[in-house]
This record gives C-alpha cells, sequence and structure tokens, in this order.
C-alpha cells in the first residue's frame, strides 16, 4: 500500500529500514532520504514555521545524514525512528539559532524571540497529554510488530534478532549465539547471513507467517 510522501513511515517500515542501514544495505540509503526527507521537513516547517527555512533545511539535512552514517547511534528499543529525527531535527535547529543569536546579537530577529519561548517550552510539551498519547500508541504499535515477528522465531533467532536491533555488525557475536563459533569463519558468515535474510523477510512480511 502506497504512502503519501508528507506522511512519516510508520513504525514498521522505521525498523526496516534501520537494520537494513546497520546491515549496509547499499539501496537502504536512497530509500531512506525518500521516505523521510519530505515528512521531517514538513513537520520542522509546521512547528517552527517563522525560522528561516535555509536553517530548518540544515537542520533537516544534518540528522538524516548523521544517522546515515551511524545508524547505531539510535536504539529503536527506546523510540520510533521517525521521533527519534524529529527530536534530533529540533535539537539541531535551536542550537543553529543559538550560533545565529551570537552572531547577530544587535539584531534579534522575530524568529529567534519566538523561538527563544518555543525552546523553553520544549519539555513541557512534549509531556502534553496528546504527545504523550502518540508517543504510547507508537511504542505500543511496534512492540505489538515486534512480537509478532518474534512469535515465529527460535530462541536463538530472537537473539539475533536483538543483535539486529542493538545494531552489532561483527559476525562472531552472532555466531557465539548461533552456537557455530566451531565452524570456518566462511561458513560462519553463511550462516549468519542466512539467518539474518530470514528475519529480515519476516520484519518485511510484518511477521504472522512462517518462512
Amino acid at each position: 500500500m502506497s504512502r503519501p510522501d508528507s506522511c512519516f513511515p510508520s513504525p514498521e517500515e522505521g525498523l526496516s529500514f534501520h537494520l537494513r542501514l546497520c546491515n549496509s544495505d547499499p539501496t537502504a540509503p536512497a530509500e531512506f532520504f525518500k521516505a523521510y526527507l519530505v515528512p521531517l521537513g514538513q513537520w520542522l516547517a509546521v512547528a517552527f514555521p517563522t525560522v528561516d527555512e535555509h536553517l530548518r533545511g540544515s537542520a533537516v539535512h544534518d540528522p538524516l545524514i548523521k544517522y546515515v552514517l551511524c545508524p547505531q547511534a539510535y536504539d529503536p528499543r527506546r523510540m520510533d525512528l521517525g521521533a527519534y529525527l524529529r527530536m534530533a531535527a529540533r535539537s539541531d535547529l535551536l542550537n543553529l539559532l543559538r550560533d545565529e543569536n551570537r552572531h547577530h546579537q544587535k539584531r534579534v530577529p522575530w524568529s529567534v524571540v519566538e523561538l527563544g519561548e518555543e525552546g523553553g517550552n520544549l519539555f513541557r510539551r512534549e509531556e502534553e497529554p496528546s504527545l504523550q498519547l502518540e508517543r504510547a500508541e507508537e511504542e505500543e504499535q511496534r512492540q505489538a510488530f515486534l512480537q509478532s515477528v518474534r512469535e515465529g522465531l527460535t530462541e536463538q533467532e530472537n537473539q539475533v534478532l536483538d543483535l539486529m536491533l542493538a545494531g552489532v555488525r561483527e559476525t562472531g557475536a552472532y555466531a557465539c549465539v548461533l552456537g557455530i563459533t566451531h565452524l570456518p569463519p566462511a561458513e560462519q558468515a553463511q550462516e549468519v547471513k542466512r539467518v539474518k535474510d530470514r528475519i529480515r523477510k519476516r520484519l518485511e512480511r510484518g511477521g504472522g507467517q512462517n518462512g
């Protein structure tokens, strides 16, 4: 089912992107940017409409690039990828505006004044009941999705999924979990890839079916 370009990917899609990027999928970066660039830019424009669009552009692109370069910095067990990127973009924008304000202390634009108030209310806004409910619903969806995937996996495969979620790349870590450290390195790598590919297929299908 297609998704409008202005909408953030679902938590399930975000988790799939994360696992693909952590495992160096060559097509993942371009697809990730296509999926998140427009909705993140539109969200920032709505949240901070008086801020210069060039600053907003930097605050959109920088977090996306940083994440692609180091996806392991994000912990999918804590929040949805979209929420993580929104938090990073907002933080980057506040930092950019603080830098801008230091260089233009004699001229304080309305955007900075308003954002100062916005920044002061940042954490209070995060605690608004509607935002709490939204985060709770996203977390519930993510946990339900993961549970549906885990139900079709063996105990060892679930441990492999935990390593994938944590961004672990070392074949040796997966070999230990699978109990295949006695095999030659090439065979270890082949078996680890087979198991990870099976898990990815279940993630892409959204669980539910054995494969």
